[in-house]
């Protein structure tokens, strides 16, 4: 059952769900969450990133006051607010609409949240619109959704076994592959279907895009158009 208002309301009050909590954010069933001021930009790499395998490089911006996240462009940020979630409860975390309609994408991919969850949300934003955007903290950037479970997982988000590696996040946190095995010297994209040991198979690209950031998080520099 997905929490309505009042029931919003009141588990923030008792359980502290979500720190701060403004009242004035609630929506009939969800929370608005506002945008902190931490940020980071994937770093250039001559070479591709092995995904699920490298650890990914990224440039910090903290306490930033304007941030234009151009056309085609990608970061991740925080929310302002830290959640914290009960064994009883599980969420997501989606966009606002008025933003979808200006190309902004505010949750690329990581909307879910486990029980136990306990710390900012990091938000995986790209622009697809035609427009830079000009990026503001404290603006409204998306909503939380509460759902009740049927009943309390045995492990909770946080748990050793889980490799939970954003739990008691403060801010904005970069990809975290260092539970996973993989294969080194390209792009894993899946298991090729033609091998009957199941090997992995390994696309190499070359075309890779150099973006260029000034401490004031403006594009100084196009990337160069190469051949794949």
């Amino acid at each position: 059952m997905q929490l309505v208002d009042h029931q919003i309301i009141d588990r923030c009050l008792t359980q502290e769900l979500i720190t701060p909590f403004d009242p004035e954010l609630v929506q009939p069933c969800s929370v608005d969450l506002t945008l902190g001021n931490n940020c980071g930009v994937l770093a250039n790499t001559a070479m591709p990133l092995v995904v699920g395998t490298d650890e990914p490089e990224y440039k910090w911006f903290e306490e930033w006051e304007n941030y234009i996240l151009h056309p085609g462009h990608f970061a991740i940020f925080q929310t302002r607010e830290v959640i914290n979630m009960p064994a009883d409860l599980g969420a997501r975390f989606e966009g606002k609409s008025s933003l979808g309609r200006i190309g902004l994408m505010t949750n690329v991919t990581a909307g879910f949240i486990d029980p136990g969850f306990l710390g900012v949300l990091t938000l995986e934003m790209y622009n697809c619109g035609p427009l830079p955007l000009t990026l503001q903290p404290g603006i409204r950037i998306g909503q939380i959704i509460f759902t009740e479970l049927g009943g309390e997982p045995t492990r909770l988000y946080g748990n050793p076994t889980l490799g939970s590696h954003y739990q008691e996040s403060a801010t904005v946190r970069g990809a975290d592959f260092s539970d996973r095995v993989g294969v080194t010297g390209g792009l894993l994209v899946g298991v090729d279907p033609g091998s009957p040991e199941g090997d992995y198979s390994i696309v190499q690209l070359w075309a890779i895009p150099q973006f260029v950031y000034d401490d004031n998080l403006l594009l100084t520099e196009e990337p160069n158009d190469s051949d794949c």
